[in-house]
């Protein structure tokens, strides 16, 4: 349990960081060339830059996040991904959506990337089976 709190402390605080200090349209430029990358026999070629490693990391801890529930089973973020959904369709939401509403990209990347995700995998009333 302790390392459980650790690990979710540790998390939290890189979200948070990364959340202020990043907004959508500076996600979605480093976003957007993993979101057109190709896919070759389910594996993404990511293109080799620090760019595209931070939208990786930040979807990496969204992905892990979107998981988190609280004690009765409730999505804690509200995203109810398929067991099978990948960080490269992740990440495409999100750019998809940061597309369609330029009026955010000044805003906080994670707000709007959870939005983007919440949209899409809305959780229903009892939380997804495995």
């Amino acid at each position: 349990m302790k390392r459980f709190l650790f690990c979710a402390a540790v998390l939290m605080f890189f979200t948070a960081t990364l959340a202020h200090s990043e907004t959508v349209e500076e996600m979605l430029s480093a976003c957007r060339p993993i979101a057109e990358a190709p896919v070759s026999d389910g594996q993404v070629t990511l293109p080799p830059t620090l760019k595209a490693g931070l939208c990786w990391g930040a979807f990496e801890m969204i992905q892990q996040m979107s998981r988190w529930t609280d004690k009765t089973g409730k999505r804690v973020l509200g995203i109810c991904t398929p067991a099978r959904s990948t960080r490269t369709q992740l990440i495409a939401i999100f750019v998809e959506y940061a597309k369609r509403n330029p009026q955010r990209y000044s805003e906080e990347f994670a707000d709007v990337a959870v939005d983007a995700l919440v949209q899409s995998f809305p959780c229903s009333v009892s939380p997804p089976t495995k």
